[in-house]
């Protein structure tokens, strides 16, 4: 819903990728009424904006990721290196403004290649979402 309103409704969001037929990440964000304990500190603490990047790169090796982790004013974000070729960056705040400049101040620190955090940028500055599920 809009500032000071209850949510409206339930969102569900998957996400599974993998590589040689074996998990890269797999993982799910169920939130709303309609899903037990989502309002708990475990999910989202009272977060109403959620960003998620991951990023794949199978030429990079392992060590080339780094764990990170910032809290803002409006937002906190994580990054956690995958058990394989990649990164998954995880920003929530109290709004989509605060969760993008947090992941933003994570691509450097999660050793994001350029490549990829061209192409997120790029996406907001079009107005699209790219690599991200926003709520």
């Amino acid at each position: 819903g809009a500032p000071g309103e209850g949510p409206e409704g339930t969102w569900r969001s998957r996400l599974r990728i993998t590589r040689d037929g074996w998990p890269v990440v797999s993982s799910e964000l169920a939130i709303g009424p309609g899903w037990p304990l989502w309002e708990s500190p475990a999910v989202l603490s009272g977060a109403r904006a959620v960003s998620v990047l991951v990023v794949v790169d199978p030429g990079r090796p392992a060590e080339g990721w780094a764990p990170a982790g910032v809290r803002g004013d409006s937002a906190t974000a994580v990054a956690l290196p995958l058990d394989g070729p990649g990164v998954q960056i995880l920003a929530w705040g109290t709004a989509l403004a605060g969760c993008r400049a947090a992941m933003e101040s994570m691509l450097d620190q999660a050793g994001v290649p350029d490549w990829a955090a061209g192409r997120w940028a790029g996406g907001h500055r079009l107005g699209r979402l790219t690599f991200q599920h926003s709520q």
